[in-house]
């Protein structure tokens, strides 16, 4: 039953995948013969384009890659899958030029094939996404899991498995070596609590364990004759046994893994630590920012005249942060609290213990009084930041980075200072799209330390598209 779900969970993607090729080169097509010509008719001549039905076979390269990049095997978070999908489509496309060349087939528009693969790169994902929305809930595409291991690990993979639904996974409960700990719950999963629903060596021998398909490890500080022993018995149980190292808070986004002879070896990397990876992030600044400045500059006149009119004092706010090295740099934003703000924070520090007590802990206040009726909004939607594209334009941040820290807030940075400022501080990042405001100062820490170790490219372009349905949730944000 298992490999039959398998199989068809295969067969279904692949069918969803040839609809979505076949809507792309009908798209390409389109825009090819109708509307290419019309904007540049020297160029785009409306001639008989052969393509699907002399080289209808071509199509097979797309599958055969997406399959070459595991995107048929078993469910895959979204932003995994997404970023497989643009690699299989981009080589798809470069394969299919190079036999153009090589076999002098220049019947074979140039034009369809970029154009379809321009569209690939979103509707391939995108078509992903609707499906998981609509799929991850079916029993038949759902896998029964337990969890073996219910200390700090356990309940951080839990925490991760509850943010990716589309992975299809239902969490039966967790099973413990400790007897004590049966009956506890250890964390929630999509709005019930998950506890310890068996001591593991007993609740392994009995029926009940045979309905789970998988079964993931996540015993911390697990020695390894413990891990093979856990291993054996499971695979007796179940076919699949994953197993979740205690490694959190190393580079494992940028992790891979090799064997050598009886060996598995795993190297880690600091992408950011390379020249070349630091010239294509200052080139992904520099191309967004100057986008956003130009295409915002409507919304910079609205915003200088509203808070003009709102209080007195300087439209801009300019305030020192600590810059990427250790040093400094002057941060720019739009004015959203009056101009004796400090004063106004003083007096009510001095006056509410409770306030004094939520400033320690969030560095934020809630209910600020010294934020103006147009600083609200702006901080609520954001907009208040838009003055750091110039930043960005000059090189002291980017675009996805770590939170731009005070001078004042160097010593309770403590150990993450330093792996921290190693990055450029960014208008958004991880601390953006995870709770803005909600988290606590350590949190915010343990989010850029993540995001300085595990840097990527497709990273920084996954936290941009978080950053939107963020704003719009506008939680957290005061």
């Amino acid at each position: 039953m298992r490999e039959l779900k398998r199989l068809l969970w295969a067969m279904v993607l692949l069918l969803l995948d040839l609809a979505v090729l076949y809507l792309t080169f009908s798209l390409a097509l389109q825009i090819r013969m109708e509307i290419l010509p019309r904007i540049s008719p020297d160029i785009f001549t409306i001639r008989t384009i052969v393509f699907l039905d002399r080289y209808y076979w071509l199509i097979v390269i797309w599958p055969i890659i997406f399959l070459y990049e595991g995107l048929y095997k078993r469910p895959i978070t979204f932003w995994y899958a997404a970023w497989s999908m643009v690699k299989a489509n981009t080589v798809a496309m470069i394969l299919i030029l190079v036999f153009i060349s090589l076999t002098q087939s220049w019947d074979i528009s140039r034009s369809v094939v970029a154009l379809t693969w321009g569209l690939g790169l979103v509707l391939f994902p995108a078509s992903r996404y609707v499906f998981n929305l609509l799929v991850y809930h079916w029993p038949l595409f759902r896998s029964k899991v337990v969890l073996y291991g219910a200390g700090l690990t356990g309940k951080a993979v839990l925490e991760g498995l509850a943010k990716h639904p589309e992975l299809g996974m239902d969490i039966i409960g967790f099973i413990d070596d400790d007897p004590e700990r049966v009956g506890k719950v250890v964390g929630s999963f999509h709005g019930r609590d998950v506890a310890v629903i068996g001591h593991a060596p007993e609740f392994l021998a009995g029926p009940k364990a045979r309905e789970a398909d998988e079964i993931i490890i996540s015993i911390s500080h697990i020695t390894r004759e413990r891990l093979i022993k856990a291993m054996e018995v499971c695979n007796e149980v179940v076919d699949t046994v994953k197993f979740i190292p205690d490694i959190f808070g190393t580079a494992i986004h940028n992790a891979s893994i090799e064997r050598v002879d009886t060996a598995l070896i795993m190297s880690f990397e600091q992408k950011l630590s390379r020249p070349s990876n630091r010239l294509v992030k200052r080139v992904f600044d520099l191309v967004f920012s100057s986008l956003g400045i130009v295409i915002l500059s409507p919304l910079w006149l609205v915003v200088y005249l509203s808070i003009r009119t709102d209080s007195s004092g300087r439209v801009l706010f300019e305030q020192g942060r600590l810059a990427q090295g250790g040093g400094g740099f002057n941060l720019y934003k739009y004015r959203s609290m009056y101009s004796d703000g400090d004063r106004i924070l003083s007096d009510l520090l001095e006056s509410s213990p409770t306030a004094r007590q939520e400033w320690e802990t969030y560095k934020k206040l809630k209910n600020d009084p010294r934020v103006t009726r147009v600083g609200r909004f702006i901080r609520k939607w954001s907009i208040d930041e838009l003055p750091q594209l110039f930043n960005v334009f000059w090189g002291e941040m980017s675009i996805v980075g770590p939170r731009p820290y005070l001078p004042r807030e160097v010593d309770d940075m403590g150990g993450y200072k330093d792996l921290i400022l190693k990055a450029k501080p960014g208008i958004t990042g991880l601390w953006q799209v995870s709770g803005r405001n909600n988290l606590t100062f350590e949190d915010r820490l343990r989010l850029d330390a993540f995001y300085v170790r595990n840097w990527s490219l497709w990273g920084d372009i996954s936290v941009l598209f978080k950053t939107i349905p963020a704003l719009i949730r506008r939680g957290g944000a005061y």
